[in-house]
């Protein structure tokens, strides 16, 4: 019951067709591997949609329903809430309860198949079907009690208060006594490993067994001459084009009418930085890559860094930073926290604010997203701009001069001023209180402010000459100006607007090339790059 999975494996999403395959392989229907993203695809997938059940039920009795006590429903009963309602809302809550445990376990899930990808190891097949039914099945059993559950609050709504007593759930907000019960109840369904009325699935899906036909050690020797064919071959193309420029085989200059009045006097940066800036880039490569070989000795001696970085489930000024490390190659654990509506009407994580944050903010008192882990020195480093200039710093992007690390700084104060402008636009602010109002500042936007930030960015294009906005090769700020780019404009296409990039070339230039690098090729294949640009709140996602 094993399923082997590699690189190679990841197709495009063929929708429920590609499902139904997936299943008859995981029962095994179908030979062959499983294929990695149509998997976690699927997960996903499933887990989103139990999730609408369960938010739709805390919307159908206006609070979660596991604050409904055994305490509670004493208390409920002798006000004189009928049995059935009673049984309702208790049914209710262990169906909520139980699809909490399993939208937690097939987050691990997902993650253990990321890991079971990159180590070319193999997953049982049985747990991952399982979750899969049982998702689907709890929340199909949510949804048709949805009717019940919404009848059931009304009736005890509409039952007289207990004045003398403790408040009564849905009337007031629930005592200390309800919410440490309903958390000792979750901590305990937790501690069982979800077990509820089926037999629990197993924490732990990946698998150490070798495949019988290709030992361990060959397949780490094939994928680590593939990485370094790769390598020399990247390495190569590169210093032909130097070459190419230097010889004046390819132009030095970008293609474009000059940007202003002051360009004569503007230099282009040295054709001979392209050697010493491959030979830095070259360096960092083979440190990172042998790190990667050998975690344990050779990363530890040259100093690798293992990172953890955290930020909203959205692309945001997240997707820079996930973009920076796959560009790297670097090993890189990504949390994503996902922001849900609190009770008081504002939007939070609880992942973040009650299991990560305390513990980091030991570490750094200014802690908050996104932020930047390293697990090989133990630095913990937050603030938008704090986080691009150390992850550029620890991964070589920053720029291989102090000159082009003057330059990467100065980009990436010009892109924080424009991320700070369109959050103030798609998020509810003074300028953009509701919908009606962001639409009508869209105008203005597209024809005035962001026009105006082009025209800076494509002069500053045309007089670095290289294509890039910092150096020969990206930079750090490169792809924030890339997200940047990329975010305005699926905002144009999804608000009716033409591209913001149709009358500037070297922009439009720019973001072709830095979307075909074989090196982000991975990224921009996984669900990382379809993430939603902005968090829910917002008047555009």
């Amino acid at each position: 019951a094993l399923s082997w999975m590699t690189s190679a494996s990841v197709l495009p999403n063929r929708g429920s067709s590609d499902e139904a395959e997936l299943r008859a392989a995981l029962r095994g229907d179908l030979p062959g591997p499983v294929n990695a993203e149509t998997l976690r695809r699927a997960l996903r997938r499933a887990r989103d949609a139990a999730d609408v059940e369960r938010k739709a039920a805390a919307v159908a009795w206006r609070e979660q329903p596991q604050l409904f006590t055994p305490e509670a429903e004493e208390r409920a009963r002798v006000r004189g809430l009928p049995s059935w309602a009673a049984a309702e809302a208790r049914r209710s809550a262990e169906l909520t309860a139980e699809i909490d445990d399993l939208i937690r376990l097939c987050e691990t899930y997902d993650a253990q198949v990321v890991v079971a990808l990159f180590e070319n190891r193999a997953l049982a097949k049985k747990p991952l079907l399982a979750m899969l039914e049982r998702l689907e099945t709890s929340a199909g059993l949510l949804r048709a009690r949805l009717p019940q559950l919404r009848t059931a609050r009304a009736r005890l709504d509409a039952l007289p208060v207990q004045r003398e007593g403790c408040d009564v759930p849905g009337t007031s907000s629930p005592d200390a006594s309800m919410l440490e019960v309903a958390r000792a109840s979750a901590a305990e369904l937790e501690a069982s490993n979800g077990e509820t009325h089926c037999s629990p699935l197993p924490l732990v899906v990946i698998q150490n067994a070798e495949p019988p036909a290709c030992p361990g050690w060959l397949r780490s020797l094939a994928a680590s001459f593939e990485g370094i064919g790769f390598e020399t071959l990247d390495l190569s193309m590169d210093f032909a084009e130097a070459l190419a420029r230097f010889s004046g085989l390819l132009p030095t200059q970008a293609l474009g009418e000059a940007c202003a009045p002051w360009d004569p006097i503007v230099k282009p940066p040295s054709l001979w930085l392209a050697i010493p800036e491959l030979i830095a880039t070259a360096a960092v490569r083979c440190q990172l890559g042998l790190g990667r070989l050998s975690p344990a000795s050779l990363g530890s001696l040259l100093h690798v860094p293992q990172l953890r970085t955290g930020y909203w489930k959205i692309r945001g000024l997240g997707a820079p930073m996930r973009m920076m490390c796959a560009y790297a190659g670097v090993v890189c654990e990504d949390i994503q926290y996902e922001a849900r509506m609190m009770s008081t009407g504002g939007w939070a994580s609880a992942e973040w604010e009650e299991r990560d944050r305390p513990a980091l903010l030991e570490k750094n008192a200014f802690i908050q997203l996104p932020y930047v882990e390293n697990l090989t020195t133990g630095e913990v480093v937050t603030q938008f701009s704090s986080v691009s200039l150390y992850l550029g710093r620890v991964l070589g992007l920053n720029g291989p001069t102090k000159r082009a690390q003057a330059l990467n700084e100065q980009v990436l104060g010009h892109v924080h001023t424009m991320w700070m402008e369109l959050r103030e636009l798609v998020y509810p602010t003074r300028q953009s209180p509701d919908r009606a109002a962001f639409k009508a500042s869209l105008p203005a936007h597209f024809d005035n402010t962001l026009t105006k930030h082009y025209e800076k960015l494509e002069c500053w294009l045309q007089q670095r000459g290289t294509g890039h906005f910092v150096s020969w090769k990206p930079c750090t700020a490169d792809f924030h100006v890339w997200e940047m780019l990329d975010q305005q404009e699926e905002m144009a296409k999804a608000t009716g607007f033409t591209s913001p990039m149709m009358h500037f070339d070297l922009l439009r230039d720019f973001h072709t090339a830095i979307k075909r690098l074989w090196r982000l090729r991975l990224y921009f294949e996984s669900n990382d790059a379809i993430l939603p640009i902005n968090n829910k709140n917002a008047h555009f996602r």
